[in-house]
């Protein structure tokens, strides 16, 4: 161990406690791994059919291309009400504040702004 500091050195040997109970494979099990390694994994079984019904499934997406412009315009527009919604929100809340900061002149004392 080489570290200085407390902290680093106890995740050093937590780090090398770690590593030397790291249990073995069993033989046959690396000895299929490493096959399958050599191999460079090939898709078997079900999970080949999957794959393969997957294909057929998205190729269905594929074709309506002819609704993504209309999709954007509408994404667009839709964002532009937001917008709106937001700016005329923002303007309410502005009035607001301005109505608490400035107080209006009242008869009795002549202070503050009119309107």
């Amino acid at each position: 161990m080489t570290a200085a500091d407390p902290a680093e050195r106890e995740l050093q040997e937590l780090a090398l406690a770690l590593e030397a109970d790291t249990p073995e494979p069993r033989p046959a099990f690396a000895e299929q791994l490493s096959k399958r390694v050599e191999a460079g994994f090939p898709r078997t079984g079900r999970a080949a059919r999957a794959r393969g019904g997957a294909r057929r499934r998205l190729a269905g997406l594929r074709r309506p291309r002819r609704l993504l412009p209309a999709l954007a315009v509408a994404a667009t527009l839709r964002q532009l009400v937001d917008l709106v919604k937001l700016d005329a929100a923002a303007a309410a809340s502005l009035r607001e504040l301005v109505d608490l900061a400035v107080p209006t002149r009242t008869p009795e004392d002549g202070r503050g702004a009119t309107r």
